[in-house]
């Protein structure tokens, strides 16, 4: 049942497995039937390369063992069914999907993998299916919790259906990024890069990814931390990407980028070599957009060089202070919070502070 926030609450043990035997006897509560299917797929963090994966740039995401628990039957009828242990809402969709509406909120994202799914392979199931969902990732955190939702429910239909983008397992790996993005994009409305889908799909135990986002080829680097702590901070200061200025941004690129264009022949603005810089910026127009593009222009070499030696000091003078779009600015903002805590955590020794607030 939701508690009074209207959340559902459930207490899951950590270990995956005992996980999965849990939600299964929820499924069976719920559908009188054990699942068949079983899906978990990951969140991401990003180490450095921030907002430049929608301008082709290279980022250095890895995946997290926090993410969404998927699990599935098919049910003999003409309709999927769709439930979350973390939100009140259920719904039902046909088998050809359903128009986004606002009012549907999470429900949204497997709507529209049905949906488009249903447009690219015509028919491609006869009967629809049950499906439970749990997430351990907070949303709207900045840990891509919807990616890793849309690509458990793309994965486990995939299983099912048996649907494939092509024989070849490494391309059927980046088309179901992309099927992904494209879901984002399309449906949801949101205009995002890839690196959320492609660490979805790509991550690798105790790998850091250097991710090529203008062809989604990615370089697995092996990362031990070994004195070193990854510390996650929740300020549980909500933020949508679909909601923020997130679409402005990309907008204000394309247009620096046909700027640009106006000397360079480039396919995206992270395609211009280092020491064309200086010259590229003097082409944009809107001087309002020149200094979180010099942040685009430059992260890109930061990116190369934290492949050697991973540190993100001045990743994170640049996201700060050119881009200023990471969080919401003011007081009571993403960055008074979590700067804050951040700031206060460097005084002690050994501290180092990364870009993504």
């Amino acid at each position: 049942m939701p508690d009074k926030s209207g959340m559902y609450t459930l207490t899951l043990p950590e270990d995956r497995i005992a996980v999965f035997k849990r939600l299964n006897e929820e499924f069976k509560k719920n559908y009188s039937r054990d699942a068949d299917y079983t899906c978990f797929s990951p969140g991401r963090l990003n180490i450095i390369g921030e907002h430049i994966d929608y301008c082709g740039g290279m980022v250095m995401p890895a995946a997290i063992d926090m993410g969404t628990y998927a699990v599935a039957a098919v049910n003999n009828r003409k309709e999927f069914r769709l439930r979350s242990l973390n939100f009140p809402e259920t719904g039902s969709v046909s088998l050809s999907g359903a128009d986004y509406q606002q009012k549907d909120g999470w429900l949204n994202y497997p709507k529209g993998i049905i949906y488009l799914l249903e447009k690219q392979f015509p028919g491609f199931a006869q009967e629809g299916a049950d499906i439970l969902l749990y997430g351990t990732l907070p949303v709207g955190a900045g840990l891509s919790s919807s990616a890793s939702l849309l690509l458990a429910v793309l994965s486990l239909l995939k299983e099912i259906y048996t649907v494939r983008f092509s024989d070849n397992s490494l391309e059927d790996m980046r088309e179901t990024a992309f099927f992904a993005k494209r879901t984002e994009n399309e449906y949801i409305g949101l205009n995002c890069g890839i690196m959320d889908q492609g660490s979805v799909v790509f991550g690798r135990k105790d790998c850091l990814m250097l991710m090529d986002c203008s062809r989604l080829n990615v370089e697995y680097i092996p990362f031990r931390s070994g004195k070193y702590s990854l510390i996650i901070a929740n300020t549980n200061k909500s933020r949508s990407l679909a909601d923020s200025k997130y679409n402005i941004r990309k907008a204000e690129s394309e247009q620096a980028l046909s700027d640009v264009r106006s000397k360079y022949p480039l396919k995206d603005l992270c395609g211009l070599p280092a020491s064309e810089n200086k010259t590229a910026l003097a082409l944009i127009k809107d001087e309002t957009v020149q200094t979180p593009r010099a942040h685009i222009l430059t992260e890109n070499n930061r990116v190369f060089r934290a492949k050697e030696a991973l540190t993100a000091a001045s990743a994170a003078v640049s996201a700060t202070e050119n881009l200023y779009i990471m969080v919401p600015a003011g007081p009571g903002g993403g960055w008074d919070q979590l700067g804050r805590a951040v700031d206060e955590n460097l005084k002690k020794a050994g501290l180092i502070k990364n870009s993504t607030y």
